[in-house]
């Protein structure tokens, strides 16, 4: 396979797991709705948590959020047990927060994350929650996309050997295992933050 047909096949990561995704991928963060001012039964917030996750751009069905998710939370004292069956809104942005965390840590870990945010300022919960999609919308623009950090992996490959067709799959490969060890890496810094943080907030 000559060069220029092995360029006409790049895909970037995103491009090969998302058929015809549009770019930019976290800029559709931006449309969410936030948390509405009303108190929401727990069907309501995982529709809610659905709609703003990660999984719905890529295809992925989160399993593990679901009514028997939050029912679980609260039993295990992750979440406070709500005044009838409905939820207000501080609890509601503390379930979504809680789905945000539990990829990356245990539910106690999580807690304790949300805890110490919400007793470093006078914001609410419901605005930390919806800055932190507002933030994740721009991402982009602050950091390198996972297409641009593909391309660069491609150029170091190919640095030091022929281009050859496995090139791409092995790009990707390295994109996602480099994003997994920063993803390990911020984990343990926001653990060690929480526990003795600066003054200045670094």
């Amino acid at each position: 396979m000559s060069n220029d047909e092995i360029e006409e096949k790049l895909l970037g990561p995103v491009e090969m797991i998302i058929k015809g995704a549009e770019s930019p991928l976290f800029s559709k963060f931006s449309n969410n709705k936030g948390i509405p001012d009303i108190e929401l039964m727990a069907s309501q917030i995982v529709k809610l948590g659905t709609s703003n996750s990660i999984g719905s751009i890529i295809g992925v069905n989160d399993q593990a959020f679901e009514v028997a998710t939050i029912q679980n939370w609260v039993k295990r004292g992750i979440i406070e047990s709500p005044d009838g069956k409905k939820y207000p809104p501080q609890q509601v942005a503390r379930i979504l927060m809680t789905n945000d965390l539990k990829v990356l840590f245990e539910l106690k870990e999580a807690k304790e994350i949300i805890d110490y945010g919400e007793s470093i300022s006078n914001f609410t919960l419901v605005e930390l929650y919806e800055y932190h999609l507002s933030l994740f919308s721009e991402i982009e623009k602050l950091t390198p996309s996972l297409n641009v950090l593909y391309g660069r992996a491609l150029e170091i490959i190919r640095a030091k050997r022929d281009p050859s067709e496995d090139d791409i799959k092995v790009s990707t490969f390295v994109t996602f295992l480099t994003i997994s060890k920063w993803a390990s890496f911020t984990r343990e810094l926001i653990l060690k933050w929480i526990e003795s943080p600066s003054i200045d907030g670094v």
